[in-house]
């Protein structure tokens, strides 16, 4: 399996967790003498999923925080966008 691949599936497999969630993913990943068997139990992926990523040579800790830098930053456009249609229509009230 890819390296390309793996990232894919990880995306798709956090897609849901705020950031702040993924943030304390990667913090209690980094604490773990293990991170990549954690995450992979935590997530119940299997050895298979470990295998290829092991193989891969995938920093999992790495890859979780730039997920949650990657969902903060839609979060802070996402609010930016809200904040600004909301001035908008109070500026339409007015």
């Amino acid at each position: 399996m890819s390296r390309k691949l793996i990232i894919r599936i990880l995306t798709e497999l956090l897609f849901e967790y705020p950031s702040d969630e993924l943030d304390a993913v990667a913090l209690d990943l980094h604490l773990k003498d293990e991170p990549l068997a954690e995450f992979c139990d935590r997530f119940e992926l299997g050895n298979w999923f470990y295998d290829q990523m092991t193989l891969a040579d995938i920093d999992i800790v790495n890859e979780v925080s730039s997920l949650a830098n990657e969902h903060r930053k839609a979060e802070n456009e996402e609010l930016t966008e809200s904040l600004l249609l909301r001035q908008e229509l109070q500026q339409q009230c007015a």
